[in-house]
């Protein structure tokens, strides 16, 4: 159960803040893209979606999703997809403050080049490294469609010795 989802309404406004501090500090291309064109799956409808690409070809790039929730469902390299909040409900106890530290850390974790993904026949995984610490998933590629298995080869393939830092200003 989720008795006020508006807790996190905040959260539209800090996305807004980091995309523009990206932009101001980053060599990246910024596009409104269409928001039901976006495949965020079973997740609240994507009101609006910004997608930032550094210019290079070898930076990760980042797709930030403004959902109706409200919250954002940000998609990072070639297959990282995130929700801030994760849920939302009043059991787990989310603040928005919190998420908008996770939405940071990840969104700068990507702008600094320690985004690292690989794809195997049989495995995925992501990790990211952070200033104080890391984290990472690792699941089956049968959790994935082939269209997003193709989408992430080709662009890991672009980057082959891993994703790089964004280029600065």
């Amino acid at each position: 159960m989720t008795s006020h989802r508006q807790r996190f309404a905040a959260l539209h406004v800090v996305a807004d803040a980091l995309i523009a501090h990206l932009i101001r500090t980053y060599v990246v291309i910024a596009e409104d893209v269409a928001a039901d064109l976006q495949p965020f799956g079973n997740s609240p409808r994507i009101l609006r979606s910004i997608s930032l690409t550094p210019a290079g070809g070898r930076g990760a790039p980042l797709l930030f999703g403004f959902s109706d929730f409200p919250g954002i469902r940000l998609r990072s390299g070639a297959l990282g997809d995130a929700a801030f909040p994760a849920c939302g409900c009043d059991a787990c106890d989310e603040t928005w403050s919190d998420q908008a530290d996770r939405l940071e850390r990840e969104v700068l974790a990507v702008a600094g080049g320690t985004l690292d993904e690989r794809v195997t026949d049989r495995r995925v995984s992501i990790a990211y490294t952070y200033p104080d610490g890391s984290s990472a998933s690792e699941g089956s590629v049968e959790d994935y469609s082939a269209a997003d298995l193709e989408r992430a080869r080709g662009l890991l393939a672009a980057a082959p010795g891993g994703w790089e830092p964004w280029p600065r200003r």
